[in-house]
C-alpha cells in the first residue's frame, strides 16, 4: 500500500470507531429497528442528487443488504448488550477473519505469509483483552450477535468487491438506500406503525447529532472511502486495518463515555498494533534483519 492508501484506511477506521461511541449513546434511547430505519433515511434524499449508477439494481439490494441493514441489525443488538464500548469494538474485529475468509473463499485471494501472521498476533492481543473481563462484561448473546455482524459484514464487503460496486459516492448512496424498504418494515414489524412513526418525530438533540455523525460520516464517506480503497487493493491488505478499530474506540470510549482501560488491557491494544504493522509488512524488514545479526553473531 503507498501511504496515500495507509492514511484513508486510518481515517476510516478513525470514523469507524466515532460511530460505535454514537450508536452506543443512541441505543440507550433508542431501539435498533428504529436507529437503523432513521440511519439511512438520512442519507436517502441524496439519491434526488446522485443519479442512479449502471450496474444491475439486485446487486445494489443485495449488497446493501448485507452491509446496511443485516450488519448493523446483528451489531446493534451487540451495542445494546453490557458490553461496554471498547470490549465491543475488541470483539468486532473477528470481522477481519470473516472479511479475509469470504475474500479467500469468493475471490480466490490469497493472503501472504505475513499478513497471517499479523492478523494472528493480533488475535492474540484481542484475547488478552477479552481473558481481562469477567463473564458479567461479556455476555454469551452479546457475543454472538457480534460474531454473526462480523460475518455479515465480511459477506457484504466481498460481494461490492465482485461486482465493483463503491468505485464512486453514487455507488453508497444507492446500496445505503436500497436497505431503506426492509429496514422500515422491520421496524412497523417489530414496534408498530404508531410507536415508529412517534420515535421518529421525537428526536432528542444529542440523537439528531448521533444521527448526523453516524449517516454522513460513517455510511456516506467511511463507507466510500473504504469500498474505493478495495478496488484498488486486495482485502487480505486493506483489512488488517480494522484491528485498530479497539484502540480508537477505546481511547472515545474513555472521553465521552468514562470508561476505564487497565493496563492489561493497554498492553494487548499494543499487541494489536504490532499485528497491524506486520500484516502491512513494515515487519518483515525488521524480522529479516534480526535473522541476519543471529545468523552473524552466531
Amino acid at each position: 500500500m503507498i501511504r496515500k492508501d495507509i492514511c484513508i484506511a486510518l481515517w476510516v477506521t478513525i470514523l469507524w470507531s466515532g460511530a460505535i461511541i454514537a450508536q452506543k449513546i443512541a441505543l440507550v434511547q433508542y431501539s435498533i429497528f428504529t436507529w437503523n430505519f432513521l440511519r439511512v433515511a438520512m442519507v436517502f434524499p441524496f439519491v434526488f442528487f446522485f443519479p442512479k449508477p449502471q450496474n444491475n439494481l439486485l446487486q445494489y439490494c443485495l449488497c446493501g443488504f448485507f452491509l446496511f441493514a443485516i450488519y448493523p441489525f446483528f451489531l446493534g443488538v451487540g451495542l445494546q448488550s453490557s458490553l461496554g464500548a471498547g470490549m465491543t469494538s475488541f470483539l468486532l474485529q473477528t470481522q477481519v477473519f470473516f472479511v479475509v475468509l469470504c475474500g479467500v473463499c469468493f475471490l480466490k485471494e490469497k493472503p501472504t505469509w505475513y499478513q497471517l501472521i499479523g492478523i494472528l498476533i493480533s488475535f492474540v492481543g484481542i484475547y488478552f483483552m477479552k481473558a481481562t473481563s469477567t463473564a458479567v462484561e461479556m455476555p454469551l448473546l452479546g457475543v454472538l450477535f457480534l460474531l454473526a455482524s462480523g460475518l455479515f459484514f465480511g459477506m457484504g464487503v466481498v460481494l461490492s468487491k465482485k461486482y465493483k460496486l463503491g468505485t464512486n459516492l453514487a455507488d453508497v448512496i444507492w446500496l445505503s438506500s436500497t436497505s431503506l424498504g426492509p429496514l422500515l418494515l422491520a421496524c412497523f414489524i417489530a414496534e408498530g406503525p404508531q410507536v415508529t412513526f412517534k420515535n421518529i418525530i421525537h428526536i432528542s438533540p444529542t440523537i439528531f447529532l448521533c444521527l448526523i455523525f453516524t449517516s454522513l460520516f460513517s455510511i456516506i464517506w467511511a463507507t466510500y472511502l473504504w469500498l474505493t480503497l478495495l478496488q484498488r487493493v486486495s482485502i487480505t491488505t486493506a483489512t488488517p486495518f480494522m484491528l485498530l478499530v479497539p484502540i480508537f474506540v477505546s481511547i472515545l470510549s474513555i472521553l465521552f463515555l468514562g470508561e476505564k482501560l487497565s493496563l492489561l488491557q493497554i498492553g494487548a491494544g499494543l499487541i494489536i498494533i504490532l499485528g497491524v504493522i506486520f500484516a502491512q509488512g513494515l515487519g518483515v524488514p525488521l524480522w529479516m534483519m534480526g535473522l541476519r545479526l543471529r545468523k552473524k553473531y552466531d
